[in-house]
């Protein structure tokens, strides 16, 4: 049977992972495109992603005795490693910018399709706990290792969890309720769309761990089954393996 569903896993703050991303939506050519990423989250960066950003700048400065003044960039070694994972969480994710911009290119429909009250919860959460400057001052103590090779590591686990047909240990215990909450919020949103346009290929994106199976918990894959979807992890050279049809308009 055609699989009309592919559910294409990510490691969010990939540095690569716009133009990985790009290119796998370019070879696929859905007709739908849903992200886990809810109104609010998007609407919250659109509002305050620079604001904050100088914020954490401003603050990073300060925990090393820098002048506040002095012209660093976002590339520069003020921005450690998980220094630079906080600043991602700030921006728009690349999964939002590489489907935004594929959907208004190729006029397909695109929805962000997390739950809103659970993203404002944890936002606010982000906003007390980690964009701090107690724990910025912690992360710069911290050792540091390319953003790069810690995304690369997370791809080599899903891969090989998703390989063995089970997710981590303890998945079921570690689960919350607002998770599966949203497990089931998104799930049930894909499936409308589906039902809606039986003929058409939706893509979703969204964090691997989604898309384990054998969790023990109830995971967006376990509960989108019955559609038959087919799982892609977006790992380095994954596209060579997805033939690109002549007429895509990416």
């Amino acid at each position: 049977m055609q699989s009309y569903l592919f559910l294409i896993g990510t490691v969010h703050h990939d540095p690569r992972g716009y133009e990985k991303l790009a290119k796998l939506l370019a070879a696929l050519q859905p007709d739908l495109i849903t992200l886990e990423l809810s109104p609010y989250g998007r609407g919250f960066r659109t509002k305050n992603q620079t604001r904050l950003f100088r914020r954490l700048l401003s603050w990073c400065k300060k925990a090393r005795g820098i002048n506040a003044h002095a012209d660093l960039s976002f590339e520069s070694r003020l921005l450690s490693s998980p220094i630079q994972s906080l600043a991602y969480t700030l921006k728009y994710p690349f999964e939002f910018l590489a489907a935004r911009d594929y959907a208004h290119i190729c006029k397909v429909p695109f929805y962000c399709i997390d739950l809103s009250p659970v993203s404002r919860n944890r936002i606010l959460l982000f906003k007390q706990e980690a964009l701090s400057i107690n724990n910025i001052s912690v992360l710069l103590t911290k050792q540091d290792k390319t953003l790069q090779d810690s995304v690369d590591l997370c791809y080599k686990k899903a891969q090989h969890i998703w390989d063995a047909g089970s997710c981590m240990q303890k998945a079921a215990g570690t689960q919350h309720t607002a998770d599966s909450e949203r497990e089931k919020h998104m799930s049930r949103r894909i499936k409308n769309l589906v039902r809606r346009h039986p003929d058409k290929k939706l893509v979703h994106i969204g964090g691997w761990e989604h898309f384990t199976a054998h969790a023990g918990c109830a995971t967006m894959y376990e509960q989108l089954m019955d559609l038959e979807p087919k799982r892609v992890l977006l790992t380095d050279g994954l596209c060579g393996a997805i033939p690109s049809p002549h007429n895509h308009c990416f």
